[in-house]
């Protein structure tokens, strides 16, 4: 009996490990600023995080895996929130400091003729006519972007991976998230 227990409870603890290294893991790669792997990376953790719900809503009630999945949920919800805070500031922060002079040029060539880009152009249309305006614009405020792009995801990927290696810590010694640190 007591082997059964054992082995429930080692299957258990590796599953919630499992969680861990996946859901962190998808969050992490959606932050690689190459579209095929974020969208596959987001794409995982919805799975996960699907999954995530569905083993907690079977789960034993107060167990130990419905404690750390509802500590994985909360996880996912806060870091979100933190990444719109965090967006907001980095949006203000590029509103402030960035030079967008070096866009003007084209600006006012699409003002002038906005009427023929519609009727006749799509959106490569207005990207032709941008593309010299944005790298000029990307030279002059490539350390406010980057800055920005800091000031927007570092709270959060560092507030994920503080939960992940604290959750982590605690099912590889088998014990429970304290409820206040839920």
């Amino acid at each position: 009996m007591d082997k059964n227990i054992t082995t429930k409870t080692n299957k258990e603890k590796h599953m919630i490990i499992a969680f861990y290294i996946v859901f962190f893991t998808s969050i992490f790669i959606s932050f690689i600023p190459v579209n095929i792997a974020s969208l596959f990376a987001m794409m995982i953790c919805v799975c996960t995080l699907s999954a995530i719900y569905s083993v907690r809503s079977t789960a034993e009630e107060d167990g130990i895996t419905e404690n750390h999945m509802t500590y994985l949920i909360r996880t996912f919800w806060r870091a979100n929130l933190y990444i719109l805070i965090a967006s907001l500031g980095s949006l203000l922060y590029l509103t402030i400091l960035v030079n967008y002079v070096t866009l003007q040029p084209c600006i006012s060539y699409i003002s002038d003729h906005w009427t023929y880009i519609i009727r006749n152009g799509n959106f490569e249309t207005i990207s032709t006519i941008m593309k010299p305006c944005g790298v000029i614009f990307y030279d002059k405020n490539h350390h406010h972007l980057i800055i920005a792009a800091f000031i927007a995801f570092a709270p959060s990927l560092l507030y994920l991976l503080f939960r992940c290696i604290r959750g982590w810590w605690l099912i590889l010694k088998n014990k429970r998230v304290p409820t206040n640190k839920l």
